[in-house]
């Protein structure tokens, strides 16, 4: 019986083990689907940012700075329009002025938005890699529980084969006692109850 237990006991630590890493891996692949759109739009706007640091002149083709321009434009259009000047130099260096301040603008408003994204996107992988580092954590120390299991039970299994061996060669397990209440190893036997048995024979 004590054989059957250890193998038992060891084949329970195994399977235990393994759900455990196996929990651990799906939380790995869930902290992936989780956190991977913050990574991934952080990286891409701290790519837009560095462009946007080297060449500042792109923000004239973002979307927000042709949107706002054109309905600036369209808004100083009809303004000198109904005072007759809209062919006139100062509606010219107006419309020059609009949009240079227009891009000032915008270019603070885009670095903003990038910066904002990126620093999300690192503290979504700051995040990550501190559940990650847990996880694996776990995944390891479930594989060392398992390891434990598998070896603690052989350790027991090869005890208990060499307590039979030991019964099996007349000796006993300390503790054991036989038949009569003597024990089977290393011991002294009970007396008998009915004295000690007369020799035959003389001498």
């Amino acid at each position: 019986m004590f054989i059957i237990d250890d193998i038992i006991n060891a084949i329970g630590a195994s399977q235990a083990a393994g759900q455990q890493e196996r929990a651990a891996k799906e939380a790995m692949g869930l902290q992936r689907e989780l956190w991977d759109p913050y990574i991934n739009a952080g990286t891409s706007s701290l790519g837009d940012l560095m462009g946007l640091t080297r060449d500042p002149s792109a923000i004239n083709a973002s979307p927000a700075y042709q949107f706002r321009l054109a309905e600036g434009n369209k808004a100083l259009e009809r303004s000198a329009a109904a005072r007759g000047g809209l062919n006139s130099g100062g509606f010219m260096k107006g419309m020059a002025r609009y949009s240079q301040g227009l891009a000032s603008d915008e270019y603070g408003n885009q670095w903003n938005r990038l910066m904002g994204l990126s620093q999300m996107g690192q503290n979504s992988a700051s995040n990550f890699g501190n559940n990650m580092a847990n996880l694996y954590g776990a995944q390891g120390n479930a594989q060392a529980a398992g390891t434990m299991g598998i070896a603690n039970g052989i350790s027991g299994s090869i005890g208990s084969l060499g307590n039979l061996a030991m019964l099996g060669m007349g000796g006993a397990i300390p503790g054991i006692t036989g038949l009569g209440g003597s024990k089977l190893w290393g011991a002294n036997p009970t007396p008998s109850p009915y004295g000690a048995i007369p020799r035959q024979g003389g001498g």
